[in-house]
């Protein structure tokens, strides 16, 4: 039985994310459908590459009227996944 006090906390950040979600939805930009070519020119790479993403689950699309389009969002967010982090130890990791 979870006790009152973590419930509330567990039930504030359920709100929060629910609130973000709302938030990014209502962007436009984050809304917009893009299709395969807008995609691949925007991460700046092949159109392979782009069906290995989806296939390894690393990217949301959609498929409507026979045509893969991916959320301009999904994009600026794999974008983010794929940047350089410096770790403490001068290792650089992908």
């Amino acid at each position: 039985m979870i006790d009152s006090a973590a419930f509330k906390l567990l039930e504030q950040k359920v709100d929060r994310i629910y609130e973000f979600v709302k938030a990014q939805e209502k962007n436009e930009a984050a809304s917009e459908w893009l299709t395969t070519k807008e995609a691949c020119q925007m991460m700046e790479v092949s159109e392979r590459t782009m069906q290995r993403l989806r296939s390894k689950g690393k990217i949301s699309y959609s498929i409507r009227g026979g045509k893969v389009r991916y959320r301009r969002f999904a994009i600026i967010r794999a974008m983010n996944g794929r940047e350089i982090i410096e770790k403490p130890d001068n290792k650089v990791s992908l």
